[in-house]
């Protein structure tokens, strides 16, 4: 299963993406978590979870699809390097 679309043979895979676009990425980051985190200071945190990896491979996350087995996924933001 490649971006929701099943495909017979490796050989029909050559040469395709793994992931999307960096403002592909950006538009699916926004779109699935509805730009909540646009103000946020990115300096010492990380994300985690199934919408970072629906993002990668969303290829419409405004429909959400083939997004669908990541449409309720969760995220986890972890603070690191604080003393």
């Amino acid at each position: 299963m490649l971006l929701g679309t099943h495909r017979t043979s490796d050989e029909e895979c050559v040469g395709l993406p793994a992931v999307v676009d960096r403002e592909t990425f950006d538009y699916n980051w926004k779109m699935f978590t509805n730009d909540i985190l646009k103000d946020l200071n990115w300096n010492n945190v990380f994300v985690a979870g199934g919408v970072v990896l629906g993002t990668l491979f969303a290829v419409n996350a405004n429909t959400m699809q083939p997004a669908e087995p990541w449409k309720w996924s969760n995220i986890n933001v972890y603070i690191y390097g604080l003393t």
